[in-house]
């Protein structure tokens, strides 16, 4: 276990932690295309979906974006690497390894790092942060999140725990705002009991989302280490009481909806893809893309409103 996540939570006993649960009868949470079985290909068809929704946003006229952008957030050893790795691995149909990861007490991520997807999923690009942190002086600070969020700080950026980075007036800065922000939080520390610290620096980044008013949800990864029935079978990530338990705890620390948390099994130790495997990692991402097109037709509907208020006022 890393210095950070000992200091972020209080390890429980082992006993303590997710007795062993009876599988549901019926799914805990429900897709209709799940619920006469999995089929590993289905993976395929949310590639598609996903695609054509970015594609069928992103083609309207005046929309302010050519691409859904998608921030990860999360304390060291979340996972947000691996995450990005395992999209890329789903595409690729093999193994990856875009972003680094791997154990450290410390956050890999130094700069501020955008990857661009690619074939069906050309439109979506998903930037890594710095971690989280809660020891002085150390970890991403809260308004360098906002200044993500809000596109003030650009690609390569290299995050200082000690300094905010200063706003910058310049014209050819290329703003990318954020569309939609993914917290990644890992199985096992969900479970544990968060101390007061962690739980506040969370209210102070949701209070800056709100602001900005960006959707999130939460990626709950390495579901594999708390539920032998899933790690045995992906497919029963859905039937699992322990899993159930985890997700409906994280919407708790997080403050969000359940049905805006995501039990997710990144590809870490495996040698090759796996369609299943697939399946939870992308209902994950077109649920952020969804957000990410909402917030995008939002802004659109709202520049409409202010063009046909000024257009009113210029004939009166």
């Amino acid at each position: 276990m890393a210095f950070f996540k000992r200091k972020l939570f209080k390890k429980v006993p082992k006993h303590e932690v997710l007795q062993d649960l009876p599988a549901s009868a019926e799914p805990w949470r429900s897709y209709n295309d799940l619920n006469d079985g999995w089929k590993e290909n289905y993976y395929l068809t949310l590639l598609s979906k996903i695609g054509e929704k970015t594609t069928k946003v992103l083609n309207k006229p005046d929309v302010s974006s050519d691409t859904v952008n998608i921030m990860l957030l999360g304390y060291v050893q979340s996972g947000k690497s691996s995450t990005i790795n395992s999209f890329y691995s789903i595409l690729d149909k093999e193994i990856c390894k875009r972003a680094k990861s791997g154990e450290s007490t410390t956050s890999f991520t130094q700069k501020y790092t955008s990857y661009k997807l690619e074939d069906k999923l050309d439109k979506i690009v998903l930037y890594d942060i710095m971690g989280i942190e809660l020891g002085p002086n150390q970890g991403v600070l809260v308004k360098d999140i906002q200044g993500c969020i809000v596109g003030d700080i650009k690609h390569d950026y290299k995050f200082n725990p000690c300094a905010e980075h200063k706003s910058t007036s310049d014209k050819d800065l290329e703003r990318k705002e954020i569309h939609c922000v993914m917290y990644c939080v890992d199985a096992e520390s969900v479970d544990e009991d968060v101390i007061p610290g962690f739980e506040t620096k969370m209210q102070d980044i949701e209070s800056e989302l709100r602001v900005a008013s960006q959707d999130r949800i939460v990626l709950v990864t390495k579901i594999d280490a708390v539920c032998p029935e899933t790690k045995a079978d992906i497919t029963q990530i859905f039937q699992s009481t322990k899993v159930k338990t985890v997700v409906e705890k994280a919407a708790s620390v997080f403050r969000v909806p359940v049905n805006q948390v995501f039990p997710i099994k990144n590809y870490t130790n495996e040698m090759e893809t796996d369609g299943n495997k697939n399946i939870p990692l992308l209902l994950a991402l077109k649920k952020a893309v969804d957000f990410g097109t909402d917030y995008l037709r939002q802004r659109l509907d709202e520049k409409h409103r202010v063009y046909k208020g000024d257009k009113q006022e210029s004939t009166s």
